[in-house]
């Protein structure tokens, strides 16, 4: 029984080792250029050049709505100024956008956590204009209903931006 609680935390280490290597390597990937043009690394982000900009995302955690559905948000300096759900079609009052994190917000959010505190920490990059695409927390595998994960998609940076 020793033995399989020995293995067990090997392969937890590794994991999280093999996850923070993956955070580092493609936070650290060279420029890339999408389809339409946009040259962006992770440093342009973080430091808020790029401040206006509209995507999709999805907030999932065990809270109501709106959790669960994928937004439509745009934002202008850095800041969300309209969020809209994408099933509905209706916009959400400002006192909900807080709920939501910007881009920057959510490199943020990923680079403040310490792997070693959490039960698991997983972060994917989107491969062209390099934000975080996915990142699901579960700060303790012993307590129901604390994780939190985010999904976005379609970022899309107007012309004025650029």
């Amino acid at each position: 029984m020793q033995s399989s609680h020995i293995l067990k935390w090997i392969l937890e280490s590794s994991m999280w080792a093999i996850t923070a290597a993956a955070f580092l390597f493609i936070g650290c990937g060279k420029d890339s250029v999408s389809p339409s043009g946009e040259t962006l690394t992770l440093s342009e982000w973080k430091s808020g050049a790029v401040g206006d900009y509209e995507f999709e995302q999805q907030v999932n955690c065990f809270c109501a709505a709106p959790a669960g559905r994928f937004h439509r948000l745009t934002v202008r300096d850095g800041e969300i100024v309209t969020a809209v759900d994408l099933r509905s079609g209706q916009g959400l009052n400002s006192s909900q956008f807080h709920f939501f994190k910007t881009i920057q917000e959510l490199i943020e959010f990923a680079e403040s956590i310490d792997p070693d505190s959490v039960a698991r920490l997983d972060v994917e990059f989107d491969p062209v204009l390099k934000y975080p695409s996915s990142i699901y927390v579960d700060y303790d595998e012993r307590i129901a209903d604390e994780e939190i994960g985010y999904e976005t998609r379609g970022v899309t940076i107007p012309e004025s931006a650029r």
